[in-house]
Formats: C-alpha cells, structure tokens, sequence
C-alpha cells in the first residue's frame, strides 16, 4: 500500500477542511491518504519535509509559493533519494481530476528499465541503478546492491535514459541524477559513497543539468 501525505494551507477553516475530505475520498484500497490542514505557514515550513503534496489556497499561492520553495531548497539534503514533493495551487471548487492530477505528478509507478545481459535481461527500478560505466570497452551498470557487466554500448544508455535524470560527468560514466550528494570542482560524490570523475569539458552542463532536477522537485 502507498502513503500519501496531503498538506493543505489556507486562511478559512471550514473551506481547507471541506476540501481535506475530498481528498482523503480518493483513498482506496491500494493508497491510503493523510491529510493536514494548516492556517499558518510557519507551521507548514517547519513539517514540510513530512508531506508528499502541499497543496495552497489559489488566494495565498503566489505570496507562500517562493518562502515554501526556499525551504526545500535550503533542506534537499535533507530528502530521501527519488523523494518527489510537489507544490500546488488549491483552487475551488475542488475536484477529482485535480486531486488525481496531482497524485499523477508524485509519479508513484516506479519506472523500470530492462537491461541485456550476457543470458538474457534483466529489468531494474530507474530508482535502484546508481551509474553506468564504460570500462575496458564493455558497459556495466551499478544499482543499490549488485555491479554486473551488460550488453549495451554507451550510446545505448544515453538513449534508453534520457527520458529520466541521468547526465554524463565523464565521458565514461553516466549518473543517475537521484543519487549525486555533492559536486566538487573535480569529482562528483554519489549518495552510496562511490566517488566519480568530473570533466571540465561537461562540468557547467552537468551542474545546470543538476540544478534543473533539484528544481523538479519542487
């Protein structure tokens, strides 16, 4: 079963309340749905780490917008990798498709990718792979808990991934974007604690690459 926490904020009890149960209708047997009302950001700011969808009065969105970006930005260290928390105008009256459409962008089917390997294939979580790597001319990929050589040429791994946030620091390494902790001048540490060269040729695309998916996230 999946959690969704719902944060909702706005300046009229009964109207954020009202809309608190609409959501929580949407729970079923496969999701089960908390909701959270809050009439004052302070509040919010200082549980928002705790929430999947935070979801703001459309007559306050554009003032508490910016102060709750600026939170989780100061705090993305702080995220658990892949966490999606999404930011969103409450707009009445509410209805399903809105509330559906913002469970849609948490993306809560887990994407996978099929790798070729020498006996067949094998099919990994976009979540679970931590790099690709070119290595005495054969491509091997690293997930959270195995390292196994495959069948793909590099192109083929900038093809199959670029649909997700992957980006190449080094001409040999292609890195899942989910798992970088830091990027230093020369080198990219990674959330496993594996440490992986960075090119000054593809350093400013990586960082704007970078900056651009912890903006997603928000």
């Amino acid at each position: 079963m999946v959690i969704i926490n719902v944060a909702l904020l706005g300046p009229k009890d009964s109207v954020i309340e009202d809309a608190g149960h609409k959501v929580k209708s949407l729970q079923n047997q496969t999701n089960k749905i908390n909701t959270f009302c809050f009439h004052e950001t302070k509040s919010l700011m200082e549980q928002i780490l705790n929430f999947d969808i935070v979801a703001v009065s459309d007559d306050v969105f554009k003032i508490e917008l910016p102060r709750l970006q600026e939170v989780l930005i100061e705090q993305s260290q702080a995220l658990i990798r892949e966490r999606r928390i999404v930011i969103t105008n409450l707009k009445f009256p509410l209805d399903e498709s809105t509330i559906q459409k913002w469970f849609d962008e948490l993306g809560l089917i887990e994407k996978v990718l099929a790798i070729p390997i020498h006996n067949g294939m094998k099919h990994e979580k976009i979540s679970d792979i931590v790099y690709f790597e070119y290595s005495n001319r054969k491509v091997y990929v690293k997930t959270t808990l195995n390292y196994y050589e495959t069948k793909l040429k590099m192109r083929d791994v900038r093809l199959n991934v670029e649909n997700f946030y992957f980006e190449p620091p080094y001409v040999s390494f292609v890195v899942n974007l989910n798992w970088v902790e830091c990027i230093g001048s020369k080198e990219i540490v990674m959330k496993n604690g594996n440490v992986i060269p960075l090119s000054q040729k593809k350093a400013h695309t990586f960082r704007k690459a970078f900056s651009a998916f912890l903006s997603s996230l928000y």
